[in-house]
């Protein structure tokens, strides 16, 4: 039995047009205020580790969760690394806002055409 005058692709097209556009208001508005200071503060080492009293390093515990882990500035990053990153997940990463209005718009789309959510 059908609706009379329900068209399941224009609903369908309008509640994602809905969604993008309260999205991307919420992106600007989020964008045109800066990040809490206290958000970008260091936290606590998260592996323990024993140095001697040169600076050497003795001993180092786990986490408790497991795996071995330690803070790295940006700057001792090789750049070669970072732009391979940015490169596979977003390469338009220096172009936008922090949400990428054609990859939303992307995954919109591919979402219809597919009958469900399967991007995002």
């Amino acid at each position: 039995m059908r609706l009379r005058g329900f068209r399941p692709r224009q609903t369908i097209l309008r509640l994602f047009g809905g969604l993008v556009a309260v999205s991307l208001t919420l992106a600007v508005t989020m964008a045109s205020r800066p990040y809490p200071a206290d958000r970008l503060a260091v936290g606590p080492a998260l592996s323990t580790r024993f140095l001697d009293r040169s600076g050497a390093l003795v001993f180092e515990r786990p986490r408790p969760s497991g795996g071995y882990q330690a803070r790295v500035e940006l700057s001792e990053i090789a750049p070669a690394v970072i732009h391979a990153t940015l490169a596979g997940e977003d390469h338009r990463f220096y172009e936008h806002f922090g949400i990428d209005p054609a990859g939303v718009l992307r995954a919109t789309a591919l979402n219809l055409q597919g009958g469900r959510f399967a991007y995002g």
